[in-house]
């Protein structure tokens, strides 16, 4: 099959969104298909190169925005008015959606012209669209309504329109998840949640809607496996990745440690966190008592290869997700990341929701334990007793517990979920 990828986020990008789009343009290559990428670059002007025995065309970002983006500053403060912090966050989160719309609208004006010299040479049999952003998506739509590519697969990695979009966005954005679904022969999520949401919104836009659950995966990296251990003596937790505002939660962790310190169960001064990102001053509002401030280190924003290799070194990585009544599913790209890494995981999930996704993939695959804030005092119980279990097997022999059902672990195999991909390319053909 001929198949164009559009996607605004590739390799060699850093970002989490790259991850999911890179890996299925090469294993559907491999798997011996013709590929095609349309993405963004580096370079001032448009290039043409080659990954891997596949043509990548990447378009130019535009360059002020970028220079803009690079001199951005955060100024990090140890307190904050925690009366203002939610608007606070909620003005921070607006100015970030908002300049990330305006280099994604610059990205696909540029890209768009370029696509009817791309698709002239070539007739694609089917077009992936990788959401977010939204530029990817677009192009999607753009390359079905011209007939560039005969079907159309609408990958959402995230949902459009959710609880972190701000709601002067919301309206333009429904609009647009309604009218281009609908043009899509395909559309797969990154979760069951995702799914079942997604159906309730289209069902009475779209009759027969078309959504299959395509979870997030890893690429196997052995080298950083071999290469790459815990040394040090103490307990260290690691979190990597953004905090959206606070709906990401890590108060009941630290909630958890503080507890078990002032019960004389834990020595603070052999148990670290360490934190990889851009929102720490968020997470510093989370942190609540200031004698806690000493034991958490900031690495700031890194690259993907430095994220690694901080989980890999780490004992403990803790994933965050939200599940309420409105937004379920959410399975954020570094879970599966952490999977790959073969450490004990401690899931927090806040919402009014029992139940979410992520904390029955935690036990079935059996990698750690998922707290809900819904049932915060059992679940901060279970979370204290988490901990200390894990702290004792530390101070006594060097390491963690960690039992994983690696069998179950393997289907996340990129390789394996673009065997899936293939299929439901594969089926697009199949005349009923």
């Amino acid at each position: 099959m001929k198949i164009l990828l559009c996607t605004r986020l590739f390799a060699p990008e850093n970002l989490i969104g790259a991850i999911r789009p890179t890996n299925f343009a090469d294993n559907l290559y491999h798997l011996g298909h013709d590929i095609t990428v349309l993405t963004s670059g580096e370079s001032s002007n448009n290039t043409k190169d080659a990954r891997n025995g596949y043509v990548v065309y990447r378009i130019s970002k535009n360059n002020f925005l970028e220079r803009l983006k690079r001199k951005r500053i955060t100024n990090v403060t140890l307190r904050s008015n925690t009366k203002n912090q939610k608007t606070k966050s909620s003005i921070i989160a607006f100015r970030r959606h908002s300049f990330a719309l305006l280099q994604d609208i610059f990205w696909f004006w540029n890209a768009y012209k370029a696509l009817s010299k791309i698709c002239k040479s070539k007739d694609f049999d089917i077009v992936i669209s990788s959401y977010g952003p939204l530029s990817s998506f677009l192009l999607g739509f753009c390359v079905k309504r011209k007939r560039y590519a005969t079907y159309w697969i609408s990958d959402m990695r995230d949902m459009i329109v959710s609880t972190i979009t701000p709601k002067v966005y919301k309206g333009i954005y429904t609009m647009i998840q309604n009218k281009m679904l609908k043009n899509s022969d395909v559309i797969t999520v990154v979760s069951e949640g995702q799914k079942a949401i997604l159906l309730k919104q289209l069902s009475h836009k779209c009759k027969n809607v078309d959504v299959q659950v395509l979870y997030n995966g890893f690429n196997k990296m052995p080298q950083l496996q071999n290469s790459l251990a815990s040394k040090s003596c103490k307990l260290i937790i690691t979190y990597t990745g953004g905090l959206y505002s606070g709906l990401r939660d890590l108060s009941m962790l630290f909630r958890a440690l503080l507890e078990l310190y002032r019960e004389n169960k834990i020595d603070m001064r052999n148990v670290e966190f360490h934190y990889a990102g851009d929102d720490f001053e968020e997470l510093l509002l989370q942190v609540e008592d200031d004698s806690l401030y000493k034991f958490v280190q900031n690495h700031g924003f890194i690259d993907r290869q430095k994220s690694l290799e901080l989980q890999v070194c780490s004992d403990i990585l803790v994933v965050l997700s939200w599940n309420t009544e409105q937004e379920q599913g959410i399975l954020t790209g570094k879970f599966l990341e952490y999977l790959h890494a073969r450490k004990p995981i401690i899931g927090l999930v806040t919402g009014d929701k029992p139940n979410a996704e992520l904390t029955f993939l935690i036990n079935m695959l059996n990698v750690g334990i998922s707290c809900e804030y819904v049932g915060k005092r059992s679940a901060l119980d279970d979370l204290k007793r988490y901990i200390l279990s894990q702290y004792v097997n530390k101070m006594n022999t060097g390491s963690v517990a960690y039992n994983a059902k690696e069998e179950e672990i393997n289907r996340f195999d990129y390789c394996n979920i673009c065997r899936e991909l293939e299929k439901i390319c594969s089926n697009l053909f199949i005349v009923d």
